[in-house]
C-alpha cells in the first residue's frame, strides 16, 4: 500500500501536534521536578506513542522522497512530419552581409518557396521558411525571435519579413517579431543569454495562449540561432503540454523534414 502526498501531509501534521503536546507535558513535568514536586510517570504510554508516530511519519516522508526520484521518468515522443498547427515560434539566425545583399537583390524574383530553394537553398533562412511552409495551410500566428548585436538578425528582420511576404503571398497568418510583443526585445536578444532567451520564448508562448490557442496548436521551433538559445527554448518547452520542433535539411539531397518532440513524464 502506498501513501499519497495528501496522506503523508495529514499524518505529519497530526504527528507534529501530538509530539508538541507531549513536549509541553514533559516541560511541565520538569518544572514540577525542579520545584520539588514529584513526577509519577516520566514516560506515559501516550507520549511514547506520539513520539513513535512522529518518527514513523518522518521515515515515511523520507521513503516517499527517495521513491519520487525513481517515480518520474522523462519520455520523449517523436512525431515525424507533424500535424499542422496554428502557432509557431521561430529563432532567426543571421545571414552574412554578402548573403543578405544577395537575398535583397533578388527579392522580387523569389515568387514562392521553390524559387527561394533554387536561388538560396543553402542559406540558414531556408529552415524557418520550410517550417512556415509545412504549417502554412492552418497557420495563424508566427512569432520570430531575433538575435542582438552588430551582426545579429534583429537588423535583418525587415528583410526576413519582406522575404516571407514574397515567398508566401496572400498568406493568412500574422507575422510578428518578439520586439512587437515587448519593447524590451526591440534590439534583439543575446542568444548567449539563456535566461533572456527563455523569458522571450515564454512570453511569446503565453501571448499565443492568450490569443486563444491551446498547447496542442503551438510549436517552438529550435532550429535557428545557436545551441544556447536552443537549450533555453527546450527548457521552456519542458512544461507539460509544450512541444518543440526541429527542421533538418540534407545538403546532398536538398530536402528538409520536420520532427516534433514532446516531453512527458511517466509516473
Amino acid at each position: 500500500m502506498t501513501c499519497s502526498p495528501v496522506d503523508l501531509r495529514t499524518g505529519l501534521l497530526v504527528g507534529i501536534g501530538l509530539v508538541t503536546n507531549s513536549l509541553f507535558e514533559w516541560l511541565a513535568d520538569i518544572g514540577t521536578w525542579f520545584g520539588g514536586g514529584t513526577v509519577d510517570d516520566w514516560l506515559p504510554v501516550h507520549r511514547l506513542l506520539a513520539v513513535g508516530l512522529f518518527a514513523g511519519e518522518l521515515l515515511a516522508v523520507a521513503a516517499y522522497a527517495r521513491g519520487a526520484r525513481k517515480r518520474y521518468r522523462p519520455r520523449v515522443g517523436v512525431e515525424p512530419q507533424p500535424a499542422q498547427v496554428h502557432g509557431l515560434i521561430l529563432f532567426l539566425s543571421n545571414l552574412s552581409a554578402e548573403q543578405a545583399r544577395a537575398v535583397q537583390a533578388g527579392l522580387t524574383t523569389l515568387d514562392g518557396l521553390a524559387a527561394f530553394r533554387a536561388a538560396h537553398g543553402g542559406l540558414n533562412w531556408r529552415m524557418p521558411l520550410e517550417a512556415i511552409a509545412h504549417h502554412a495551410p492552418r497557420l495563424q500566428h508566427v512569432i520570430v525571435i531575433c538575435s542582438a548585436g552588430r551582426t545579429g538578425s534583429a537588423g535583418q528582420w525587415p528583410l526576413f519579413r519582406a522575404l516571407v511576404q514574397r515567398v508566401f503571398p496572400g498568406a493568412a497568418f500574422e507575422l510578428r517579431s518578439a520586439a512587437q510583443l515587448d519593447s524590451r526585445f526591440g534590439a534583439g536578444i543575446d542568444f548567449e543569454d539563456v535566461d533572456g532567451v527563455a523569458q522571450a520564448t515564454d512570453d511569446a508562448y503565453v501571448h499565443l495562449l492568450e490569443r486563444g490557442l491551446p498547447h496542442s496548436e503551438i510549436l517552438i521551433d529550435v532550429t535557428g540561432g545557436q545551441k544556447t538559445n536552443a537549450i533555453a527554448a527546450t527548457a521552456v518547452a519542458l512544461a507539460e503540454g509544450r512541444r518543440i520542433q526541429y527542421v533538418a535539411c540534407d545538403r546532398d539531397t536538398c530536402t528538409c523534414h520536420l520532427n516534433v518532440y514532446d516531453v512527458t513524464y511517466d509516473g
